[in-house]
């Protein structure tokens, strides 16, 4: 992105990782939208896509702040990305899950955003969902599963340390 001004929007994070304003090519602007919007809490009053687009179309040389920024987890997250709260699972679910052995329990994926390494694990938007579902005791179910049925085994495990 020569030319901008993107120092504002620029970050050293960790490991040497530095976030960057994320510009997609033209042809992939829906699908990240959908990925990074689709699921927000501010989607219906933010300024930051036309802002956005108002950089991609040469009309303004600023990025705006806070906006979509390179990730370690995704390739691009959004900083004012807020996760929509879920519905709360009943007390009797909670219970359950917190007298269910660890063994009966779903498994741990290679990939679970609560395994510390993976992909899910360092991706902000990923972290923020993961996180605010264990806070709020809302379900996050495993990125693995096609249907998006069965619960995340990293949240069950997460919920159940919460309720003991």
């Amino acid at each position: 992105m020569a030319g901008a001004n993107t120092s504002a929007n620029t970050m050293l994070l960790n490991r040497g990782f530095v976030r960057e304003p994320f510009l997609p090519d033209p042809a992939r602007w829906n699908d990240v939208y959908d990925m990074l919007c689709g699921h927000c809490a501010n989607k219906a009053d933010c300024g930051l896509i036309e802002a956005m687009l108002a950089f991609a179309q040469g009309r303004t040389r600023e990025w705006p702040e806070n906006a979509w920024v390179t990730d370690l987890g995704t390739s691009a997250t959004c900083l004012s990305y807020a996760p929509i709260r879920g519905e709360t699972i009943s007390r009797q679910r909670l219970d359950a899950l917190a007298h269910t052995p660890d063994e009966a329990l779903p498994h741990v994926c290679g990939g679970c955003a609560a395994k510390k390494g993976t992909e899910a694990s360092v991706a902000l938007h990923t972290q923020r969902d993961y996180r605010a579902a264990v806070r709020d005791q809302s379900e996050f179910t495993c990125h693995e599963d096609p249907e998006n049925k069965r619960l995340c085994g990293g949240w069950c495990r997460a919920v159940q340390r919460k309720e003991v």
